[in-house]
């Protein structure tokens, strides 16, 4: 369990069973150096793994929003050419190398590590820009041309985009729990030793206020935040599960009338489209919630915390009236319900610290619905946020977990090597 956002402390902790884990700023992000055994609230902010309550927190460290991870496959392209052989010789051994490293970019999605070839393609384009405006070379010029219209890169750009807005929506000050004295927030605790008596999931909610409030969105903006930690299934099948929308069955989440997905190739950044229909008993209303889930693999350093090596998962939802979103041709709403607008969600899979085989979540969250706010008071949006929560980790747990043999996952992630081996490399990293 590692610190998300909120807390100025130089040096971030967390708490794990009963010692303290400090993240050593000198040493890689991911490294960890045991200090002293604890198992109390820490005083810069972090928590340990005892029953929750309202004064733990789980919310401290890194406020920024990275614009991209620096891969650096480009460092000192102009450097290897050759000097002594004019120009047309420096050009063609500068665009040689630059050749190469655009494969390199393209071969970072293919893995989906979207955010370290963001990085890379940003580095690249500089150099290329450079030199194709100082030494004015035709092939530097056209491999930029080359290299803005790529289809690839055409796809990489719009994907990390939306990456970059949904976390943006997490790093503002005060967007995140601050502590057991921010009082704005309520808290679901959730545990069940059907799914591992280890297994905890603290939720937190708060309707939107102020600056945070889309004046052109719903009545109703809320906020969801929480960590999950020690769920029984590997940060590889945890991935698949997500990604391979169209396997997992209605029957499996409770009060569902329609369960519909569809999963993309490379060509859309491994993406996948969710559409679900809900008529929860709790609820005056029937919902319905379509959203496109693009994903991440983080290898070094996680973009919302000090969590280390995982899977960045970002799960977004379009505007009511839309008819396309994100290269998704979207369906018409379904009678009789209310469709669940601008759908913000973000979550970060890390492999659980000491117990293979198992993973922990962090997960932010804003929705909205076209509905009065008074009429979903906060009590009644913790029991529906309870008992989705709950009924979707049994679900995973019942269904899939106990049943993965009989399901479809393994072959996919068989058919899909590129993507899922790089995902099954982050537990070794640790």
């Amino acid at each position: 369990r590692a610190e998300v956002m909120g807390s100025t402390c130089s040096t971030p902790c967390l708490a794990t069973g009963e010692r303290e884990v400090r993240v050593d700023p000198e040493v890689e992000r991911h490294a960890i150096v045991i200090e002293d055994e604890k198992d109390i609230l820490l005083p810069d902010g972090a928590y340990s793994q005892k029953a929750a309550d309202p004064e733990r927190t789980p919310y401290s460290g890194s406020t920024g929003v990275p614009s991209t991870v620096d891969a650096s496959p480009t460092t000192g392209l102009l450097s290897d050419a050759e000097d002594d052989g004019g120009a047309d010789q420096r050009a063609a051994a500068a665009c040689g190398q630059w050749r190469r490293a655009l494969a390199e970019v393209r071969e970072l999605c293919m893995q989906g590590r979207l955010l370290d070839a963001m990085g890379a393609l940003k580095k690249l384009e500089g150099e290329v820009a450079s030199w194709a405006a100082g030494a004015g070379s035709e092939e530097a010029t056209r491999l930029a041309g080359e290299v803005r219209d790529d289809a690839t890169i055409c796809a990489l750009r719009t994907t990390h985009g939306r990456m970059q807005e949904m976390l943006s929506k997490f790093a503002g000050p005060g967007s995140l729990p601050q502590g057991k004295k921010d009082t704005r927030w309520t808290l679901a605790a959730i545990k069940d030793p059907e799914i591992d008596e280890n297994f905890q999931a603290d939720i937190q909610f708060r309707y939107a206020a102020g600056a945070e409030r889309d004046p052109k969105g719903p009545s109703m903006q809320i906020i969801v935040c929480g960590i999950l930690s020690n769920f029984p299934l590997d940060i590889q099948k945890f991935i698949s599960v997500y990604r391979e929308t169209d396997l997992y069955q209605k029957e499996w989440m409770a009060d569902c009338e329609r369960c519909i997905g569809k999963v993309g190739g490379p060509e859309r950044m491994y993406s996948s489209f969710s559409h679900v229909v809900n008529s929860s008993p709790i609820l005056p209303v029937r919902i319905e919630i379509i959203t496109v889930r693009e994903f991440a693999v983080c290898l070094s350093k996680s973009p919302v915390g000090d969590f280390g090596p995982g899977v960045l998962v970002v799960d977004a939802g379009p505007a009511s009236d839309a008819t396309s979103y994100a290269g998704w041709d979207l369906p018409p709403q379904v009678s009789r319900t209310l469709r669940l607008s601008n759908v913000s969600m973000l979550l970060y899979f890390y492999p659980s610290a000491g117990r293979p085989g198992y993973c922990d979540a962090f997960v932010g969250a804003k929705l909205g619905a076209s509905i009065p706010q008074w009429l979903v008071p906060s009590s009644l949006l913790k029991r529906f946020l309870v008992s989705h929560y709950l009924t979707s980790f049994k679900a995973i747990k019942t269904n899939i977990v106990d049943g993965w043999d009989k399901l479809g996952y393994a072959q996919r992630i068989e058919a899909c090597p590129a993507f899922y081996s790089t995902t099954s490399s982050i537990a070794a990293r640790l």
